[in-house]
This record gives C-alpha cells, structure tokens and sequence, in this order.
C-alpha cells in the first residue's frame, strides 16, 4: 500500500471513529481502546485471518492518532506530520515475516504507553504514541519502497 494511501484510510477511520465516539476522557482510556484493537490484532494473526489485519493495523494507527489529538489537543494535521518525522520502516524488504516483526514492534510501543500512562510522563506518552502509530502505519506500508514525504 501507497503511503498516501495508508494516510487516506487512517484518516477516515479517524474520522468514522470521531464521529461515532465521544473523546478519550483520559490517556488510560486511550490506552485501553489501543490495547483492545491491539488484542483483536493478534487473534487475527494467530487465526491467520489476512483480510482483516490491515483494517485492525488501520484502526490501531488511527486510535493513536486520536490519542495525540484528545489527549494532547494536538491539531490532527500535527499529530500527522509528527508521524512523518519517526523512522517508520525498520523492517523494508524483509521477507513475509515482516507482520509478526511489526506486530511485536506495536505492542513495544503499546506497552512503552501504558508504562507512561502508569506514570503520567506526558512526554513518554506523545513519543509512545506517536511511535506506535508510526509502526502501525508502516506496516500498512510495508513491502512497498515508497517513502513517505511531508503532507
């Protein structure tokens, strides 16, 4: 997938998520939306279930998206180009193990958020978040070698 492309489902998804649910009241709730997308995640990896994973990996990018903007009251277009400047493909052109490398890759990160979260590090959390949504959206990108621009 074309990194305009991830961007353009992430974004939607944002957008469907915004629309249809109230605001992360806390970074703990924000927290827990992640880590139920990120618990549905592997069930669809460990059942084998392709046709999903990139929907799950899309919601995840997008639920960390939203962390930044709720939480943070950061500008969407903000939390976006926050995206940009994270190295975002630490596994291109590796062979099709790459999900579960990801995979493992979000749930670091996924587990780097709580761990701020516990400790109200504000800072932690933005990073945390932000690397999380990052890995998520290079894994919707991976096995492609465009890089991403500035939006």
């Amino acid at each position: 997938m074309l990194f305009e492309a991830a961007i353009t489902r992430v974004l939607t998804e944002f957008q469907r998520a915004t629309n249809k649910y109230t605001a992360f009241a806390s970074p703990h709730e924000g927290y827990a939306v992640i880590l139920e997308k990120l618990n549905e995640l592997e069930d669809l990896i460990s059942s084998s279930r392709n046709d999903r994973i990139d929907h799950k990996t899309t919601q995840i990018c997008a639920m960390a998206i939203r962390f930044l903007v709720d939480v943070f009251d950061a500008d969407t277009r903000e939390a976006l180009q926050g995206l940009l400047t994270t190295k975002t493909s630490p596994f291109r052109g590796q062979p099709a193990c790459r999900r579960l490398r990801y995979f493992a890759l979000i749930k670091k990160h996924c587990d780097n958020l709580w761990a701020a979260v516990k400790a109200n590090n504000t800072h932690h959390q933005d990073q945390a978040v932000t690397d999380l949504a990052a890995a998520a959206l290079a894994s919707l990108m991976s096995g492609h070698d465009r890089v991403p621009g500035q939006l």
